[in-house]
Order: C-alpha cells, then structure tokens, then sequence
C-alpha cells in the first residue's frame, strides 16, 4: 500500500485526515482495477468440479462486486458516506450465484 500511496502523490496523514482529492480518485481508480484483476483471477482459477462447494464465496464476490461499482460510480465518495447493496439486489446477487452454482455454470470474471 505504500508504494501505492507513493506512486499517486497521496501521504498517509491525508489519508488519516480523510482528504478527498485527484490523487486520492486516481489511487482509488487503480486500486479497483486491481481488485477487478484479483476477481478475475480467482475466478479463472476455479476448477469446475469445486464450484459448488464455493458457492458461498462466489456469493460474496458478487456482493462485493456489487459494492465496488457502486463507489466506482459515486466516485470514490467513501469518506462522505457508507456504501451497500439494497436487500432486493443482495437477493438477487444471492440467488444468481446459487442457480450458477446449481447449474455449474463458470463464475462471473468482471465487475
């Protein structure tokens, strides 16, 4: 995390002191494709014979998923407020990871 704070001008006390600033949404930019990347990978990475046994943890990348777009299109605005998912939308998250589960279907590999 350092590095990344260092490569995009962004100190640790601003980050302490919640600044919100270019720096601070280019850093928040590259930190999300780089969780996008992480996402994919894992995905890819999954062996289709243990996709049921991890449905629980496709659930929840679909969620957070769900989150980071969700500050991805607000802007990053995660000093001014709480990011999450409305229940009928976690629902739903829930229940397509579970019929993909079910069906054996390949994970989802983006955001």
């Amino acid at each position: 995390m350092q590095e990344d704070l260092a490569r995009f001008g962004y100190s640790e006390t601003e980050l302490q002191n919640r600044q919100y600033n270019e720096c601070f949404l280019s850093l928040m930019e590259f930190e999300t494709s780089r969780a996008r990347e992480f996402f994919s990978r894992a995905a890819a990475a999954l062996p289709s014979e243990d996709r049921r046994a991890m449905a629980p943890a496709e659930i929840m990348a679909s969620i957070y998923r769900g989150l980071l777009r969700q500050m991805e299109l607000d802007k990053f605005r995660i000093f001014e407020k709480e990011y999450q998912l409305s229940k009928l939308e976690k629902a739903a998250r829930i229940a397509t990871q579970l019929l993909k589960s079910f069906l054996n279907l390949p994970p989802q590999t983006s955001v």
